[in-house]
């Protein structure tokens, strides 16, 4: 029983929730870091277009990375087709809002639109770092 002890590195074992908690921490230290610089140089109106803008990523990112992780454990056949469903829901999703709800005057688009930016990049990187820890099968195993 003791060889079967756990192994961080097994796909098997929760690697697209590792990776969405890495990427959530490290999207939202940036938010955080982000928003001190707005307030210090622009003061609130760029500190809240911060929040939007980042927050807004990471509220996109989280449960389409959730429902993925949640089908895995659940039908991994179905994992990667939920995550392209939820893929392009964000993408019809983002494009509905921007064509009906105007943007706020108060909204700083250099800000908002940066700090945006700057998750994104972080959580890619997030998740390219946790995905390069596992160790992933190339061919199938040989059954027996």
């Amino acid at each position: 029983m003791s060889s079967l002890k756990r192994n961080k590195h097994d796909p098997r074992h929760g690697a697209w929730g590792r990776m969405l908690k890495a990427a959530t921490v490290w999207s939202t230290l940036v938010v955080a870091l982000f928003s001190a610089g707005a307030f210090l140089f622009s003061g609130v109106e760029a500190t809240v277009s911060v929040l939007v803008g980042g927050g807004l990523v990471i509220v996109l990112y989280v449960p389409s990375i959730w429902v993925v992780d949640f089908a895995e454990r659940r039908s991994p056949d179905l994992s990667i087709t939920l995550y392209l469903l939820f893929f392009v829901l964000k993408f019809v999703g983002i494009g509905f809002l921007l064509a009906v709800v105007p943007l706020p005057v108060w909204l700083s688009l250099p800000w908002g639109g940066s700090a945006g930016v700057a998750v994104v990049v972080v959580w890619q990187v997030a998740s390219v770092y946790v995905f390069s820890q596992m160790r992933l099968q190339i061919a199938p195993a040989q059954e027996s």
